[in-house]
This record gives C-alpha cells, structure tokens and sequence, in this order.
C-alpha cells in the first residue's frame, strides 16, 4: 500500500515578482511507411529558445551540451545584428561523451553531429568575430592521469588535462531571463524527443545572483571583476597557458579547430536525428 501523502504545507506569506512558464517539446507517432523519425507536435522549447535569444540586449550567456541547430545559430546571428552591444558567451561541452570516453570514432552520426556544430559555432565566429562571440568549455584542475592516457587521441583530454563534460541546458538573457532545461540546442531536441524545461523571468537581482553564484563556481570561487566576455575571455586563456593546478577555475577557450577536423558532413544523416 501506498504511503499517505503528507498534508500541503501553508503557502509562505510573501510572495515574489517572478513569472515562471513550463515548456515542452513532444512528437507523436509518424505513420508514414517511409518515415525515418516521429512527427513533431509540440515545440514550445524551440520557441522559448528562440524567444530568450532575441530578447537579449546586452549579454547571451548559453550553457549547454551541444549547440548543433543552424536555427538557433540564425536567432543569435539576429539578436547580434539588432543590438550592437551585445555580447555572447557560449559554454559548451569540447567534445560528445561518446567519442571522449566510449571511443566511437567510427560512428557517421556523431560525425555529422560535429559537423553540424562546428558549422553553427564556426558561422558565429565569423560573423561576429572573437568580439562579440566567445566559445569556451571546461578543463580539470590537473594533469591528465594515467587512467586517462588512452583518452587523448578521442579529444578526452585538453590543455593537459582530463575535459569536464557539460551535460546541462541553459540560457539567461541579460539580468531579465533564464531558460533551464532537458533540452539540447539541437533539431532532436527541439522536434523529435520528449523535452521539459522552464522559462523564469524576474525584473530585480534575482537571475544576476544565480548567474554570479554559477559563475563562481566556474571559476573556482574566483569570478571575473567585470561580467563581460573580455573577463572570460582573459581567463581563459591564461588557464589555457597555466599548469592546471594554477588555473582560476575550469573554464577553457574551446577547441573548434579539433571539432572541424573530426567532422564529417552525411546528407543522408537528417539533422533532427542528433
């Protein structure tokens, strides 16, 4: 038998500003005998993706697993264009877990998948340029070990030591907005997968405190004077440079030139399958 629930607690008495909107990605069953995926149904998430992107005006900071969709690359393009002071700050995972650690190098899917991100992250930089756009990932605080040595030719490893897989999804648009959630930035996630995020939008300090608190702990405690990408971008590059154990936290220039040369194009792969 079940256990009783216990009895709703009172509501607390004060109660804040904060709007908080929960947002979906499902698909259904595509009949079709030549389907190769479900058909896409709901979409909230690549609306509200597309929503908080366009709505930055001074500072895009995107944290995510992978950044694979041309769409969201466009949405970006566009809020850049509409704002000449906006800066974007993309932290992304250095290399897919599957390839890292698990060796499949051999697997056109996680090729392409590459491609698709160097592409969307390369068409930014271009664009942009090194300015506006910064591309970083996450490095540990020491040398590689052996157990790690067999990873180093799978992109497992970086600056001399073992990389720090990002697995999570979120965007805070200036000090108004904050996106979390399941969902990669990517066409599976965005129309194939079951998804389940939040969208939080607070006028006052609250999102720049989270933003400051997560910044922290990227950082080792030690976050940038100034939030800019100048400030990350310095850092980066002296952790790039620095013995690992001297690094002012975990954050890294990530390696787009290593990503490219992985990568493989296959038009026969569908970009909503990775």
């Amino acid at each position: 038998p079940l256990s009783e629930a216990p009895t709703p607690g009172a509501p607390p008495a004060e109660v804040g500003n904060a709007a908080v909107q929960l947002v979906r990605t499902r698909s259904r069953v595509n009949g079709s005998p030549f389907a190769i995926g479900p058909r896409p149904w709901i979409r909230e998430l690549k609306a509200a993706h597309r929503n908080i992107i366009l709505s930055a005006r001074r500072l895009l900071y995107i944290e995510a697993q992978f950044f694979r969709s041309n769409d969201a690359a466009d949405w970006v393009e566009a809020a850049l264009r509409a704002n000449p002071a906006l800066e974007v700050i993309i932290l992304v995972a250095n290399v897919p877990e599957e390839i890292a650690f698990e060796g499949q190098t051999d697997n056109l899917a996680h090729r392409q998948g590459e491609h698709l991100q160097a592409r969307a992250l390369g068409r930014l930089l271009r664009k942009a340029g090194p300015g506006r756009v910064g591309l970083f990932t996450l490095a540990k605080h020491e040398r590689v070990k052996p157990s790690e040595k067999e990873f180093e030719k799978t992109r497992g490893t970086a600056y001399g030591s073992g990389v720090i897989h990002i697995h999570s999804k979120l965007l805070i648009a200036d000090d108004e907005a904050c996106l979390l959630s399941s969902a990669n930035i990517n066409g599976r996630s965005f129309e194939w997968d079951t998804e389940l995020g939040f969208l939080w939008e607070e006028q006052g300090g609250a999102i720049a405190d989270f933003r400051r608190k997560l910044w922290s702990q990227l950082f080792g405690g030690q976050p940038p004077k100034t939030e800019n990408l100048e400030a990350w971008r310095d850092i980066a590059r002296y952790n790039s440079g620095a013995e690992p154990e001297a690094r002012r936290g975990f954050v890294v220039p990530y390696q787009l030139g290593r990503a490219r040369r992985f990568a493989r194009p296959y038009w026969f792969i569908p970009e909503d399958l990775i």
